[in-house]
């Protein structure tokens, strides 16, 4: 649907003009609270069904790769998450970017640290905060050839703080990875001659340098919800998102692991064994 038809009253589209003295067409790095309000999205902390959730599980590997969380060493991190989420039968495909698509086309390509695949279905991902404030930093100061005036400096230092969530653990751009994230899933049921249908997706978050936990987020995305962002210019109703987070502490490797589990169960993320699905989605 082309940009000059006349958008349906409250369709996102509708809304988006609404708001166009606003930087809202911008890059998902630079989602912010606004964006979070437009599409009545809000983060909340975990209710207590998810946040007690728990499954027994012993592994002394598991344990020690648990214990390499805590370092602040980025490769290394990636590395033990991998292994950590293979135990519950998720595995890491190739690519580590997701479309975001917006009335038919790709308007962005969203970065993660790492996309897991379990039976086949593309439901989890994982990302550390340092890595989305050095996105942040690179949409701002972006490299050039040409020396910036102290005025352009100033305003850039300043749009950049503008950016920075209030509460780190509640990052716009948490957003984003979930839609794009339910966006492929739904891409990959079509292919499978599969039905359109509502979307549960998770994400892991890791805090910069020393760790003392990491951030589960869940969030379950309606299709009247996806739908605004493929149909911009039509009314879907749709009632409020919200995207639940909960810490895990790493302080005991051992319950890390039960309480991981405990969550993946939780919100459906956990299968059957599929120790080959990632080669069918390794070019995602």
């Amino acid at each position: 649907m082309a940009w000059v038809d006349k958008p349906e009253q409250g369709s996102l589209r509708a809304i988006i003009q609404a708001h166009n003295r606003q930087a809202v067409l911008v890059r998902g790095i630079a989602w912010t609270g606004l964006h979070l309000q437009i599409l009545n999205v809000q983060f909340s902390a975990a209710e207590e069904r998810l946040a007690q959730a728990r499954s027994e599980w012993k592994s002394d590997r598991g344990e020690a790769w648990v214990d390499d969380l805590k370092a602040g060493f980025p490769e290394l991190r990636q590395n033990r998450i991998r292994k950590i989420l293979e135990l519950f039968n998720f595995y890491g495909v190739r690519a580590n970017t997701l479309p975001l698509n917006f009335d038919g086309r790709i308007v962005d390509a969203i970065q993660t640290n790492v996309i897991f695949v379990n039976e086949s279905r593309l439901c989890l991902a994982y990302i550390t905060f340092d890595s989305v404030a050095r996105l942040r930093r690179h949409y701002i100061w972006r490299p050039r050839l040409v020396r910036q005036s102290s005025p352009i400096s100033s305003y850039q230092t300043k749009k950049h703080r503008g950016l920075i969530p209030p509460v780190q653990a509640e990052d716009p751009y948490l957003l984003c990875i979930l839609v794009a994230l339910a966006q492929k899933h739904l891409e990959l049921r079509y292919e499978r001659g599969e039905p359109e249908e509502s979307v549960q997706v998770s994400l892991l978050a890791l805090s910069e340098g020393r760790a003392d936990h990491v951030y589960f987020y869940t969030a379950y995305l309606p299709l009247s919800f996806l739908n605004k962002f493929s149909e911009p210019s039509l009314y879907f109703e749709c009632p409020p998102v919200s995207i639940s987070y909960l810490p895990i502490s790493l302080e005991k490797p051992d319950e890390f692991l039960c309480r991981l589990r405990g969550v993946l169960l939780e919100t459906g993320a956990v299968g059957g064994e599929s120790p080959d699905a990632s080669t069918s989605l390794a070019d995602t």
